[in-house]
């Protein structure tokens, strides 16, 4: 077979290779058929939970090491990859769907961790203000759901250290926002 070793050598841990199955679903294109999916169908979320929901474990820790970073790259690049689960996001928040707004987040903050200060979200050119006004208004909606509070507040915070969105968040309002939101909770 294509993992057999010389001389019945048994083949290393397998943590060092991909499942043949996740490799196969990756080389097919998955993640650009299920950014597509997402893409395509907004307003249809039980396309983008089952799409997310796939998404979510792909990239989740414990995931295959390899796969995870497959997929991270896949999502990453091209940018308008980030975009569009960003305003997946927005428009899972603005319809009330809980949970692909609750995957999609988690997607979101397990390709670009708010505590890896080296890995910064990349977006399409001048598209910046786009993604800042639905980060801030899915922030800002689900301010009283510590469930998708927690992970929103965590993206505003990795995407907040690529410069463009820093600015793109200061013109799009955060700071009056976060100043409102601080004055409620206090």
């Amino acid at each position: 077979g294509r993992h057999a070793m010389k001389n019945g050598q048994q083949p290393r841990s397998s943590t060092s290779r991909t499942n043949p199955v996740l490799q196969v679903v990756l080389d097919s294109g998955f993640v650009r058929t299920a950014v597509r999916a997402i893409y395509r169908h907004p307003t249809t979320p039980e396309i983008g939970t089952v799409a997310l929901s796939i998404l979510e474990f792909l990239v989740r820790e414990g995931a295959d090491a390899t796969c995870r970073q497959r997929v991270s790259a896949d999502l990453s690049e091209p940018p308008e990859r980030v975009l569009t689960l960003v305003n997946a996001a927005g428009k899972f928040s603005d319809g009330g769907h809980s949970v692909p707004l609750l995957s999609c987040l988690k997607v979101l903050n397990d390709v670009f961790p708010w505590w890896r200060e080296e890995i910064l979200p990349s977006l399409p050119d001048c598209r910046e203000r786009e993604a800042a006004e639905a980060l801030i208004n899915i922030f800002h909606a689900h301010a009283g759901d510590e469930q998708l509070f927690i992970p929103s507040l965590k993206i505003l915070v990795s995407f907040q250290r690529n410069p463009l969105m820093s600015r793109a968040f200061y013109e799009a309002g955060l700071l009056h926002r976060l100043r409102d939101w601080l004055s409620s909770s206090a």
